[in-house]
């Protein structure tokens, strides 16, 4: 039987890397399944034909497995780690974690089926176990459960030289289309680059730059929803000298923790947010009651009508919604988030390339954060973020009404 479990939801709009100091595998989104693998890979087949079963994500659920001990449930950092010593680069994970008592697979196999009932879309999993840390369980499991949406058609190495560049080759899952690839080089500049289509799916050259340290490769496609995150790659480039902590005091995880009202929660974001642009040498953005509202209005639809994207199926994406309210913007910018932790959240949009530049934006004057509050049996509160970011039209070049 199993008597504790514990589950974290990590979604795309938040999935961040750092590079790892050690040799992680080559990035890769296809692989054979292992022979140790065999006889859970045939357990999941029988019972959930749609679901494939992972090796690379079994290896990554083994290393979450191992890492978690006690009462603990996996951090967003630890699934994310695991994720990119597997050379996985996913953009989603959910994760849980189960201890039992016996030696069979009949008790994970159980928790696994509640996980599905309440994880939404996915296509893959992973288990991985390691022995109990007290009594009286016997193991402790990790599942990992993703939905992939890239296909990498040639492995991405982990680790470059300064000044070469490599080829990126990648197809995207039915439903996906429009990619376009964000490069964060180390130091924080970011290249925009679009993919060229190729009968196998899409490819692109990306330079690495010249700097030593972290370079970030994010792929980004379009589906019913809009725009999301496909696959997050960080590569270590050269030898980086050691990590510069910039912007706000990142000791501050978990500080917010007290905050349980979603007012508060978008005002401590907001402030996070200036400090952030404070830090970059950038203007304080004033907050925009209007913004607010409108940002309000999409997270709470995303709760009710389960779903995580920019593009509402009833209001639209964000111009629609901007238009529809009456607001006239010269620019405008939208980033999500889901997390268990405020600080966590803003960390993780700052670790991905597309959220922080619209965070370090220099044309934006405004900003409106709305949250909500997801409460669930089945794990920790959730925060669901919707951050607008905007510079308005000035009234004298508004078009008169008639």
């Amino acid at each position: 039987m199993f008597a504790r479990a514990g589950l974290m939801v990590v979604v795309a709009a938040v999935l961040a890397f750092q590079a790892a100091a050690g040799t992680p595998t080559p990035y890769a989104t296809q692989q054979e399944i292992a022979p140790e693998h065999q006889v859970l890979a045939e357990l999941v087949a029988a019972e959930w034909p749609d679901l494939e079963f992972s090796s690379s994500l079994s290896d990554a659920a083994q290393a979450i497995a191992e890492a978690v001990g006690g009462d603990h449930s996996p951090s967003s950092a630890s699934i994310r780690q695991a994720l990119h010593d597997a050379g996985l680069p996913e953009s989603t994970a959910v994760a849980a974690t189960v201890s039992t008592t016996e030696d069979g697979t009949n008790d994970v196999l159980d928790h696994l089926a509640a996980v599905l009932d309440s994880a939404g879309l996915v296509s893959h999993v992973g288990l991985g176990r390691a022995p109990a840390s007290r009594s009286p369980f016997r193991w402790q499991w990790a599942i990992l459960l993703i939905d992939r949406r890239i296909n990498l058609l040639e492995e991405v190495p982990p680790t470059h030289d300064p000044t070469t560049a490599f080829p990126l080759r990648f197809g995207l899952r039915p439903g996906w289309d429009r990619p376009r690839i964000l490069v964060q080089h180390p130091g924080g500049r970011t290249l925009r680059m679009t993919p060229a289509p190729r009968a196998a799916g899409w490819f692109t050259v990306v330079p690495v730059g010249s700097k030593a340290g972290t370079l970030i490769v994010q792929i980004l496609a379009e589906n019913e929803v809009g725009p999301g995150v496909v696959a997050v790659m960080p590569m270590r480039i050269g030898e980086p000298s050691p990590a510069k902590t910039d912007g706000p005091d990142r000791s501050a995880i978990g500080v917010q923790s007290g905050i349980t009202e979603p007012r508060a929660a978008a005002l401590f974001l907001w402030k996070t947010v200036n400090a952030e642009r404070v830090d970059h040498g950038l203007n304080r953005l004033e907050w925009d009651p209007r913004l607010a509202d409108i940002a309000t209005q999409h997270s709470r639809e995303m709760l009710q009508s389960d779903f995580f994207g920019h593009r509402s199926p009833s209001r639209g994406d964000l111009r629609q919604r901007l238009t529809t309210a009456s607001y006239l913007a010269a620019v405008f910018r939208e980033n999500l988030a889901l997390d268990q932790d405020l600080m966590s959240a803003h960390l993780s949009l700052m670790a991905s390339p597309g959220h922080r530049f619209n965070v370090l934006a220099s044309d934006v004057t405004h900003i409106g954060i709305g949250v909500v509050r997801q409460i669930s049996s089945e794990g920790p509160p959730l925060w669901i973020i919707t951050e607008i970011f905007a510079r308005k039209i000035p009234e004298a070049q508004r078009p008169e009404e008639h």
